[in-house]
Parts: structure tokens; C-alpha cells; sequence
């Protein structure tokens, strides 16, 4: 707790020295995009890069930017563009991509998600179907999440959106070893089984009813079936 605590306060006095210095020229880039009212959505006081923002354009259309290292915004973007280059855009579980920059400020845009964090007895049957169809589209492609936790699932009226693809593991190949990844929604502490995290939220955040499912019980089958170390 207190190591947590110290992290905390280091990466909280980075990220203010950040915003004094650089926040003013970051607006003025994002307004060189057509970017403006540029607000300052969240900063994850865990890892010292990751800063969140939400910017509108002319239009009034909101958009959502995650400003990263270099190395996690271009693994991050080709992770996303690999998916869709299999999928186009067809299944809609993960957030489209407006805009890509590895410059000044490293950062991608995203659409803006008009949903809700997962939440107690916020999915339905058809929730448990979505999931069962998604964990079927990471197995056939040789991908693995590793990070799949209530904080990284959006629900888009009945919609399902799986957020944070930064950790992906694509055919064995990773960005990194990801030590501080939350692990308690995985086996154990060097152990990414996407079904097992999926099947512990269910179990988590569902009536318990949900776990006499056809399709609950197709993603307990799915536990174990793959993984990485």
C-alpha cells in the first residue's frame, strides 16, 4: 500500500510538471488539427505517460485522446490496424481510430465512446453471446488482450467495447512484459488467459442465474485453451 502510495505521488508530480510545461503547446498542436475546447479527462496515476483528454471540432464532435510514449502508441495503432485490416470494421468491439501522431506528442485519437464502465448487472444474455463471439475472434487470430478488466469494458447501449489493446500479444509477439499489469482477472501473475478473465467478470459483475448460459458455459471451456507467459 505504501509503495503504491509513494508511485502515486511521483507520478502525480510528473504529470503536473507536465501540464505547466507542456499543456499549452500540446493545445496549440491538437488546434493545428482542428482540435479545440481541449479537456482534461484523466491522468492514471500508475504509469507516469498515460494522460487522457477529450477535444471537439467544429462540428461539435468529441473525440477522445490518449497521449503515450512512442514505443506504446505505435504498438497500440498496430495492434488496432492489424484488427481491422481482418475484421473491417464488421464485429465493432474495439474503438476506431480517427488520427495517429508519433512526433512532438505521441498520442492516438479515438472515437468517443457514449457509454458506461462496466457495472453490476449491467450485461444481459446477449452481453454473454458478444463475449463468447469476441474471445472466438482473439483465439482465431492468434491474439491475445492480457489486459481484459472491468476498467477496459465499455457497454454502448447493449454493445460490448473492448478498450486498451496497448498489451496485445499478436502470434507470441508482445510490446513488453507488462509487470504492472492488474492481475486479478488472470490465472496467475505471469499468465494472460483471456477467457478466464472474461469468465471471472461474469461471475463477478452477473447474476448467478447468467452461469446456467449456453454461452457461459462455451467460455468456460474456452478457459486455459490459451495463454502466455
Amino acid at each position: 500500500m505504501v509503495r503504491r502510495l509513494l508511485v502515486h505521488i511521483k507520478n502525480l508530480k510528473q504529470s503536473i510538471g507536465w501540464l505547466y510545461f507542456n499543456y499549452r503547446r500540446f493545445q496549440i498542436h491538437l488546434e493545428s488539427k482542428g482540435l479545440y475546447s481541449i479537456e482534461f479527462y484523466k491522468i492514471w496515476l500508475w504509469k507516469k505517460d498515460a494522460k487522457y483528454f477529450k477535444v471537439y471540432n467544429n462540428q461539435g464532435d468529441c473525440f477522445f485522446v490518449k497521449l503515450k510514449t512512442k514505443d506504446s502508441v505505435s504498438y497500440e495503432s498496430k495492434v488496432l490496424k492489424y484488427i481491422y485490416s481482418i475484421d473491417s470494421g464488421k464485429s465493432g468491439f474495439y474503438p476506431k481510430v480517427i488520427d495517429i501522431s508519433i512526433s512532438e506528442f505521441n498520442y492516438l485519437i479515438y472515437e468517443n465512446i457514449s457509454g458506461k464502465q462496466i457495472a453490476k448487472n449491467c450485461l444481459s444474455s446477449n452481453s454473454l453471446i458478444q463475449i463468447k463471439e469476441i474471445l472466438f475472434f482473439l483465439k482465431h487470430n492468434n491474439i491475445i488482450h492480457r489486459d481484459i478488466r472491468p476498467h477496459n469494458i465499455m457497454v454502448k447501449d447493449t454493445e460490448i467495447i473492448l478498450l486498451d489493446f496497448e498489451h496485445c500479444v499478436i502470434d507470441g509477439v508482445s510490446h513488453g512484459d507488462d509487470d504492472n499489469l492488474n492481475n486479478d482477472y488472470r490465472p496467475e501473475k505471469g499468465v494472460w488467459d483471456d477467457a478466464y478473465s472474461f469468465k471471472k467478470i461474469i461471475e463477478n459483475y452477473c447474476p448467478r442465474s447468467f452461469q446456467d448460459d449456453d454461452s457461459y458455459k462455451e467460455i468456460c471451456d474456452m478457459v486455459g485453451q490459451y495463454e502466455n507467459v
